[in-house]
């Protein structure tokens, strides 16, 4: 009985350990496929971040037509 317990443990063990260690290596296997696809490509920016406030809420106006804001708002000055 006690062989069996030592055995099942150690068994259970190794099968987690290689499981862990099959998963790792099997991730940076994709992870340096998809770097190898992306290689030399270049990610372009639309436009530089809004300086202030102000200016966030034009290029939002701008954007989204529903960004207008409630219809019985007081007109800003």
């Amino acid at each position: 009985m006690r062989f069996f317990i030592y055995g099942s443990r150690s068994v259970l063990l190794t099968a987690i350990l290689l499981g862990l260690f099959g998963c790792q290596e099997s991730n940076e296997s994709i992870a340096e496929a998809q770097a190898k696809k992306t290689e030399g490509t270049v990610v372009k920016e639309t436009a530089p971040p809004p300086k202030d406030q102000r200016e966030f809420g034009e290029r939002s106006l701008k954007n989204n037509p529903l960004a207008k804001g409630y219809p019985t708002a007081p007109a800003k000055k």
